[in-house]
C-alpha cells in the first residue's frame, strides 16, 4: 500500500537512490546489520524498539536511502511514520553537528550555514545545485568590478546584477517556507527580507567589501563599513558604517536617519544593535527565527523543539 506521504514518483525515488548509494561506497549491497534492523520497524514493544532505532541512528546519513526505500514498502501507516521520524531524527543530528562544526570556525560563510539548515526543510535540497547557481551569480558581479570603484559604485554594480540582471524580488507571505531553502531561493529568485539579506551578504562578502549584517526588527539589513576609520581592528559601531543597504528594497541605500525613523513609526525603542553591524552568527540566528515561525504556523512542534536546540549554538 502507498500511503500519502510516500514518494509519488518512484522512478525519481530510484534515480536519487542509486546517487545516495555511490556515497555509501557499498554499491549494489545493503549492509547486512542495518538491513535486519529494518525488518525489525514493525516491532511493536517501545523499550525493543528504541535500542532498534538508536541502532539505526548511528548509521547516520548512511541509513537515508535505505529508510527511503522502507518507506515504500511500509506494511502501515504506524510503520510509515517511525520511519519518517527516524530520518528527521538522522538529519537533525547530522545538521545539528554540521552546525557546530561551522560556529567553531574563524571564518563563518553564511552560505555555508545556509545550506547546512536548509535540509531540515527539505532533505533533498542540492548543495552543488545551489552553490553552482550562487558561483555564477557571484562570477557575473565580479567581473564587473574594478578597483576604481567607489563603495557607492560597487554596491549599484551587485544591485544592477541581482535585482535587473537575475530579477531577484520579495516573495509573497505564503511562499516563506518554500524560498527558505537555499536551492529554491536562487531557483525562484524570490526571499524574504531574512534570505534576501543572507544571499546579499553571502556575495559582498566573497568579494572582500566590508559589509555586516544589522539587526533591525521586523528586517534584517546591512551595512558598509568604513575599514580605514577603524585601524585598531576594534569591534564595528554604528561609528564606523559608511552607509546601510536594504537587500529586500532591491538594495537601496541609506543612513542612520533613515532607521531611527522606522523605529519611530514602529514604537520601537532603539538600541545599539539596531545601528551596528554585527556578526553571521547573528544572521543565522534570524533565519533561525524565520523557520521557527514558519514551524509554527505549520504547528509542528517537534521541529520547533529542534529550531530551539539550533539557536544555542548561535
Amino acid at each position: 500500500m502507498v500511503y500519502k506521504n510516500q514518494t509519488a514518483n518512484n522512478i525519481q525515488y530510484r534515480q536519487n537512490l542509486k546517487r545516495k548509494d555511490k556515497n555509501l561506497k557499498i554499491t549494489g549491497q545493503i549492509p547486512k546489520k542495518l538491513y535486519a534492523l529494518l525488518d525489525l520497524l514493525d516491532e511493536p514493544d517501545e523499550k525493543t524498539f528504541t535500542v532498534i532505532r538508536e541502532s539505526i541512528l548511528d548509521f547516520g546519513d548512511n541509513a537515508i536511502p535505505f529508510l527511503d526505500e522502507a518507506l515504500l514498502k511500509a506494511k502501515s501507516e504506524f510503520e510509515y511514520r517511525r520511519i519518517e521520524l527516524l530520518k528527521e531524527d538522522i538529519v537533525f543530528n547530522t545538521v545539528f553537528k554540521a552546525l557546530s562544526d561551522w560556529t567553531a570556525k574563524d571564518n563563518k560563510p553564511v552560505l555555508d550555514a545556509w545550506i547546512i539548515l536548509s535540509r531540515l526543510l527539505n532533505n533533498d535540497s542540492s548543495e552543488v545545485k545551489t552553490r553552482k547557481v550562487f558561483g555564477s551569480l557571484f562570477k557575473d558581479i565580479w567581473l564587473e568590478f574594478n578597483d576604481r570603484l567607489t563603495a557607492l559604485e560597487k554596491v549599484k554594480v551587485i544591485n544592477h546584477i541581482l535585482y535587473k540582471v537575475y530579477g531577484f524580488s520579495e516573495c509573497e507571505p505564503e511562499e516563506t517556507g518554500l524560498v527558505a531553502v537555499a536551492e529554491n531561493f536562487f531557483r525562484y529568485k524570490k526571499g524574504s527580507p531574512v534570505t534576501m539579506a543572507m544571499m546579499y551578504l553571502a556575495v559582498a562578502r566573497q568579494l572582500f567589501l566590508p559589509v555586516y549584517g544589522v539587526n533591525l526588527p521586523q528586517h534584517l539589513i546591512l551595512a558598509f563599513v568604513d575599514l580605514y576609520g577603524n585601524q585598531e581592528k576594534k569591534p564595528f559601531t554604528s561609528e564606523d558604517v559608511l552607509f546601510y543597504i536594504n537587500p529586500y528594497n532591491r538594495g537601496a541605500i541609506f543612513t542612520r536617519n533613515e532607521i531611527e525613523l522606522y523605529l519611530k513609526q514602529n514604537r520601537i525603542a532603539p538600541n545599539a544593535a539596531h545601528f551596528s553591524p554585527g556578526t553571521n552568527e547573528m544572521v543565522i540566528g534570524r533565519y533561525l527565527n524565520e523557520l521557527d515561525i514558519i514551524y509554527k504556523k505549520e504547528g509542528n512542534k517537534r521541529k520547533q523543539v529542534q529550531i530551539e536546540r539550533l539557536k544555542e549554538l548561535v
